[in-house]
Order: C-alpha cells, then structure tokens, then sequence
C-alpha cells in the first residue's frame, strides 16, 4: 500500500516555519531603536507612493508636470535613505562619525522627503 504525501501541506508548513524564523531573526537584529523603526517605515511607505507615482505618471495617469515632483520626491528619498544608512552604520559602530549629527542629518532629509512625497499625494488625488 502507497503512502501519498500532500506535498502542498507540507511545503506550506515549511514555509511558514521560515516566515516564523525569519520574522524572529529580523526583529532582532534590524531594530536598533526607535528612531530607526520609525525611519524605516516612513522610507517604506514613502518608496511605495513613489512606485505609485511613477506608474501613475507612465500610464498617464498625472499631468506631464508631474515629472519634475516625482523627480524632486525620488532626489529627496534616496538623501534620506542614505543618511539613515550611513545613521544606522555610526550607530552600529561599523562607520566612524558624529551618531548625534549623522541623526540629525537623517531627521532633516527625511522632512524633506516627507514634504516631497505629501506634494505628489496630492497630484495623485
């Protein structure tokens, strides 16, 4: 007598013991403090509006003008992105510099970004 095995199950198991394992290892180990929880999502949620604002404006879903904001928005994002890494690095010692000026650094482009983003929102309706 065969045995079968339902392959599905025990692929979705396995899966979702790597997500369970995964999830454990990353919240330990990417999480510095808060500043850096709080910078991470905004530069998530702020990447995803721009993905939308760029298939937006590609589908001509904005006005051409549109263009020169997402622009701006994306020059404005990857600033920020960089000076939280480069926070994050100081922070983590890997990178010799200022961790007070670097955040600092981090809080100003992320405001920027912030502005940026909120401006193409708008566009989109």
């Amino acid at each position: 007598m065969a045995t079968i095995i339902d392959v599905r199950f025990a692929d979705e198991t396995v899966k979702a013991k790597y997500e369970i394992l995964k999830q454990k290892f990353e919240s330990q180990t990417s999480q510095l403090n808060q500043f850096d929880v709080a910078t991470y999502n905004a530069l998530t949620s702020h990447q995803a509006a721009l993905k939308e604002a760029k298939t937006q404006y590609e589908v001509g879903g904005l006005l051409a003008g549109s263009k020169e904001a997402i622009n701006t928005a994306t020059e404005s994002y990857n600033a920020a992105l960089s000076s939280w890494l480069t926070w994050r690095n100081i922070y983590q010692g890997t990178q010799v510099g200022d961790q007070v000026a670097a955040q600092a650094k981090a809080v100003s482009d992320l405001a920027a970004v912030n502005t940026a983003v909120a401006n193409i929102k708008q566009q989109l309706g």
